[in-house]
């Protein structure tokens, strides 16, 4: 299946800022360093998003731009819009990093995805940012189904399960020795006494704060 990525996603700005495209080409050219966003609170998670939905990756396809910078353009099919206008049943999330023809571009710290797994996503300023996600990795949580519940739950980026948002406004997870990122099921010994928030709990959670 190809896609017309133009009539999704306007052109990347042509104008970088100049301090930021060398910061971002520091983080890339050296492995030791890693991308750190600022700790964002749920409601601001809601409130800097220009779009949150949830949907399933269907495709990557990684590319170079003009000034040689790789980016990886993510199919997203999606499931629901919970946040903002999105009409189409595909979205295309365009991240900085990826893989085209041998070449490598990869930044620590960055959001990364997996072809067939559906992810809750808040989404700022998709196509003119290189990682446009709330928080940057903050605003990706993986949806997977609780092998007790058969629920669907959800896994923050450091593979930690979603037990609930704190009274300090917090998305509070479920702490773990060896916590697992986003590939496979989080181990079960991530599980303590909290009971984990379904993606349903999680979403009414996000309507409640949007709600006038």
């Amino acid at each position: 299946m190809r896609y017309d990525l133009a009539h999704y996603i306007p052109r990347l700005q042509t104008k970088i800022v100049l301090a930021t495209l060398i910061f971002l080409l520091t983080l890339v050219s050296s492995p030791s360093l890693a991308l750190v966003a600022k700790d964002k609170k749920f409601s601001a998670l809601i409130a800097e998003a220009d779009l949150i939905l949830v949907g399933t990756v269907q495709e990557m396809h990684g590319r170079i731009l003009t000034d040689g910078l790789i980016v990886t353009d993510v199919w997203l099919h999606i499931r629901e819009v919970v946040k903002g206008e999105h009409n189409e049943a595909s979205y295309p999330l365009q991240m900085l990093g990826g893989v085209v023809d041998g070449k490598h571009m990869k930044v620590h710290g960055a959001p990364t995805f997996q072809r067939g797994v559906t992810y809750t996503l808040f989404i700022k300023g998709n196509g003119t940012i290189m990682f446009p996600l709330v928080g940057v990795a903050q605003g990706q949580f993986r949806v997977h189904q609780d092998p007790d519940t058969k629920t669907e739950v959800l896994v923050a980026s450091d593979g930690r399960l979603v037990v609930g948002i704190g009274k300090n406004d917090t998305v509070v997870t479920e702490p773990s020795l060896h916590p697992q990122k986003h590939h496979g099921a989080p181990p079960r010994t991530q599980r303590r006494n909290n009971t984990p928030l379904s993606l349903s709990q999680f979403l009414d959670e996000v309507k409640d704060r949007l709600s006038p």
